[in-house]
C-alpha cells in the first residue's frame, strides 16, 4: 500500500486515486521491505488466491468499474465510481473528473477539471509493494498473511490479508472473491487511523485482443488542455 498520512487536509479523492494507481512520485514516501512469509497461512485461503492471481496473468487484458467509498474517522462518507483498465503493467483509471493513463513506462494523468495533463516517467513497483488490489493478488505470498474470513455461500468468498510489514498504514484487507468465475468482487482497506476504503467491481470485461495504443494518450483528443512534462 502507499504509506500516505491520511489526514483531514489529505483530499478524500486524491487518496482515492492514489490507491487505484495514479502515482504521484512528488508525495510517495518509501515503503520498508515485506515480511518472511508466514508458514501458517490458510490452504484454502491460499486456493482461492492462487485461482485469481492465475486468472489474471494470463487474461491478455481486463476491465473492471468500481465504486469506492470512503467512511474517515468521524464516520463521514464519501463514495466515487469509476474504471480500472488492465493488460499486465499497463493500466488506465478512469474517474468522472480525472483519467490516468499508463503504458508501463510512461504515465498520462489528465485533470479534466483543470483541463491539465502531467506527463511522468514510471517505474514498475517493486514486488514488495502492493499499490492496487490487484497488486495485492499478485503478490499476496509476499507481503500478507491470509485466512478465511468468511466461509463460501453463493459462491462468494471472503479472505483477510494481513500485511507482514508492521509499518504499514494498513492493518488488514478483506477481500471477496466469486470462486465459480475467479473474479475479485471487492476489497476493504482498514487504515489504523480509523479510515475505511471499500472497493465493489463489477461487470468484469475479458480481453481476448489489446488494440495498438490503447495506453497511449492522444493530445489531438484533449484540445485546449495545458500539457506538463515532467520526464
Amino acid at each position: 500500500m502507499y504509506l500516505i498520512p491520511f489526514t483531514r487536509k489529505t483530499s478524500l479523492k486524491l487518496f482515492v486515486l492514489l490507491i487505484i494507481s495514479i502515482c504521484f512520485t512528488q508525495v510517495l514516501q518509501s515503503q520498508p521491505k515485506s515480511g518472511q512469509p508466514s508458514a501458517n497461512n490458510d490452504p484454502e485461503a491460499e486456493k482461492y488466491l492462487k485461482l485469481v492471481n492465475t486468472k489474471l496473468q494470463t487474461l491478455k487484458g481486463y476491465k473492471l468499474n468500481f465504486t469506492a467509498e470512503i467512511i474517515d474517522a468521524d464516520q463521514k462518507k464519501q463514495t466515487y465510481q469509476g474504471s480500472y483498465t488492465g493488460s499486465g503493467d499497463r493500466f488506465i483509471v478512469d474517474l468522472p473528473d480525472m483519467k490516468t493513463i499508463n503504458d508501463g513506462k510512461t504515465q498520462w494523468t489528465i485533470n479534466k477539471g483543470e483541463k491539465e495533463i502531467n506527463i511522468s516517467k514510471y517505474s514498475k513497483p517493486k514486488q514488495s509493494k502492493a499499490e492496487t488490489p490487484i497488486d495485492i493478488i499478485k503478490n499476496y505470498s509476499r507481503l500478507f498473511k491470509y485466512r478465511v474470513k468468511e466461509p463460501l455461500q453463493s459462491q462468494q468468498i471472503v479472505l483477510e490479508l494481513v500485511p507482514l510489514n508492521k509499518n504499514s498504514n494498513f492493518f488488514k484487507v478483506d477481500l471477496t472473491f466469486d470462486v465459480k468465475k475467479h473474479h475479485i468482487l471487492g476489497a476493504k482497506l482498514y487504515d489504523k487511523g480509523g479510515h475505511r476504503i471499500s472497493f465493489k467491481f463489477a461487470n468484469m470485461q475479458e480481453f481476448k485482443t489489446v488494440a495498438a495504443g490503447t495506453y497511449t494518450l492522444l493530445a489531438k483528443d484533449y484540445p485546449g488542455y495545458e500539457i506538463l512534462d515532467t520526464r
